[in-house]
């Protein structure tokens, strides 16, 4: 890390009933930058060199695995949706059953900074990361 670079610190918050893995960089009492990684990205899909870059200028950086990913809690017995035969029976207009939705993941991420005690930051997402964000 280059010389003055702010401390990564790795955490587990327990959100809606689930851990989800998470690492900040940067000092907390600045203001926060919540990275919001796309389908199935890990928290490492948002560079160190990134991360590091945005806590030098002064924000408090936090990336995370959403649930079923990385280090969060697994979905295991779910097993990996069939998103294209799910889409096909929503266009039939019928029902569907899924073990989570965005909008759950949705409140993971707000789940994760109340959990920090943080009560407003900014958001980035990636790909589907940027659903979750709206």
């Amino acid at each position: 890390m280059p010389k003055g670079a702010p401390d990564i610190k790795e955490r587990y918050a327990h959100v809606n009933g689930l851990s989800i893995a998470y690492e900040t960089f940067g000092r907390l009492e600045t203001p926060a930058l919540l990275l919001i990684a796309g389908l199935a990205g890990q928290l490492l899909n948002w560079p160190e060199e990134f991360c590091t870059s945005l806590a030098t200028r002064g924000y408090c950086v936090i990336r995370f695995d959403n649930r079923d990913v990385g280090l969060s809690t697994s979905f295991e017995t779910t097993g990996i949706p069939d998103v294209p035969a799910l889409n096909r029976a929503l266009e039939r207009g019928e029902e569907i059953t899924v073990p989570y939705t965005l909008r759950d993941m949705a409140a993971d991420a707000v789940g994760l900074l109340d959990a920090m005690d943080i009560a407003a930051a900014h958001v980035v997402g990636s790909s589907m990361g940027g659903r979750i964000g709206q």
